[in-house]
């Protein structure tokens, strides 16, 4: 992070100050439009626009508030924001579109606080206020005035917070585990910064100091891990191989060692852990190390075990995950692992052209797409409480749908204690099929890519065995329904 692109955001005539969180999808053809109108851009970052589309309207004659309502409603994608103005001395405006990372304001004894997350605020107040997704809060020291999507006044709840700490940390939400879910979109995004150019269109992962040479020597890549890391670590071995054809697997760790596996100075060795101090990942990486192999780290926590082994440390950075089902860790090392597979094809000239810039556009999204699955709480929680009496369920997917599914079963098992099984789509008629009938409901990960036309096929082949199917599939799908 460089001084210029460091948060707050003040247009050249100081009317405007802002800081943001999130991703502007529609940046360049936003800052293309403002440099028409003689803006002039003091960073490199996409959040500036915001400032000079806020500084634009107020200039027009708008309020403050007015002048964010409008940014807001110009821009694309997730964005939590906090603007202030020389015109406006004394008033906050903060917003929440997209379900981006959290906006939480403190009710103070003489005045008010404004924060992303109530842990900052917890020295000064216990009370506060959580901006829900597409609000605009005008905060002022003696008042606090909060609108809706449509501009209509909206009465701020207010939620004491338990005196206890950690419970206190969990905010809103009843435990760790929907606060973390709730946090995805922003862990994304943290996952994602200075990794992504999204003006050049362009993905480097910096902690990943290989020269093209380097990279082009890699002749096998290896992905080891366990639990929910296993599962990330398979879309990253899937990623790998396609874009940097790379021949790539993923191993579990705690099975690698045992086996006398071929290991080399030509092989790359991934260890995906959320932790940094998980046994048999650690003994994985002992063991590659000795074999002469190039070692990288992905990890959630910094300083660990694992990073004092590995050559290259790749930070999952969103933020520790208190909850032992991890969530948002899961999401964000994929996204992490694609990012690393993107890097290396590209040093490896193996990226296709116009690849990676649809890849960057795609990733944009990705906080926005997130939050707005996260929208989805009340449809998952009745179709929850409809599965809940069932003692045995069924996860299929093919390519990169598989990991889903395998993780999918995992936190069935894990935090619901029913009996799932994750399999590969393609494998059903060697054992699974025996099993299908109306007493196992089949969850089935069914994407609209390549593979989509064959899960059908397997989806039919459920039903047809008078098997209940549950489909995940993109938005808009009419085949599944």
């Amino acid at each position: 992070m460089t001084e210029k692109n460091a948060h707050p955001h003040t247009v050249s005539d100081g009317l405007v100050t802002m800081a943001h969180n999130g991703i502007v999808e529609n940046y360049l053809e936003l800052k293309k439009e403002l440099n028409g109108l003689g803006c002039e851009f003091a960073s490199d970052t996409d959040s500036e626009v915001i400032a000079h589309l806020i500084a634009v309207g107020m200039r027009a004659g708008s309020s403050l508030e007015d002048a964010v309502r409008a940014a807001i409603a110009r821009t694309k994608g997730a964005a939590a924001i906090l603007a202030m103005s020389a015109r406006e001395p004394g008033v906050l405006v903060a917003a929440r579109s997209g379900n981006a990372g959290g906006v939480v304001i403190g009710l103070l004894e003489g005045g008010h606080a404004i924060a992303s997350d109530i842990v900052a605020l917890l020295p000064h107040t216990k009370s506060v206020v959580y901006l829900e997704n597409g609000h605009i809060a005008r905060v002022e020291k003696d008042s606090l005035e909060i609108s809706g999507p449509g501009g209509h006044s909206v009465e701020p709840r207010v939620v004491v917070s338990s005196r206890s700490p950690a419970a206190s940390r969990k905010g809103q939400y009843r435990h760790y585990m929907a606060k973390e879910i709730a946090e995805q979109p922003e862990a994304i995004t943290a996952t994602m910064r200075q990794r992504v150019d999204f003006a050049a269109g362009r993905i480097n992962v910096p902690e990943l100091d290989l020269t093209a040479a380097t990279a082009g020597a890699i002749q096998r890549a290896v992905f080891v891990a366990m639990g929910t890391s296993l599962h990330a670590a398979m879309t990253g071995a899937i990623a790998l191989e396609s874009l940097g054809r790379i021949p790539s697997t993923y191993e579990n760790a705690s099975e690698l060692r045992y086996r006398n596996p071929v290991l080399d100075e030509n092989c790359l060795v991934v260890a995906v852990t959320q932790s940094g101090e998980t046994a048999d990942t650690l003994a994985a990486m002992e063991y590659a190390r000795d074999c002469g192999a190039r070692l990288v780290a992905v990890v959630e926590a910094e300083g660990t075990q694992a990073t004092r082994l590995a050559d290259y440390v790749l930070p999952i950075m969103c933020g520790q995950e208190i909850g032992v089902a991890a969530t948002k860790t899961m999401t964000a090392t994929m996204v992490t692992l694609v990012l690393l597979a993107a890097s290396i094809a590209r040093l490896r000239g193996t990226l296709a052209t116009g690849a990676e810039k649809e890849m960057v556009e795609a990733l944009a999204a990705l906080p926005a797409l997130a939050g707005r699955t996260l929208e989805n709480d009340g449809k998952i929680s009745g179709l929850a409480s409809d599965i809940a009496g069932y003692a045995h369920l069924l996860y299929l997917g093919r390519g990169s749908g598989f990991p889903v599914a395998m993780e999918g079963a995992l936190k069935m098992k894990e935090v619901a204690y029913i009996h799932a099984e994750g399999y590969a789509a393609g494998e059903m008629k060697h054992g699974v099929n025996a099993l299908i009938g109306e007493d196992m409901p089949t969850i089935a990960i069914a994407p609209h890519d390549g593979l989509f036309d064959k899960m059908v096929a397997n989806v039919n082949e459920v039903k047809s065995r008078g098997g209940r199917v549950i489909a995940l599939t993109t938005e808009g799908d009419e085949v599944m329904a």
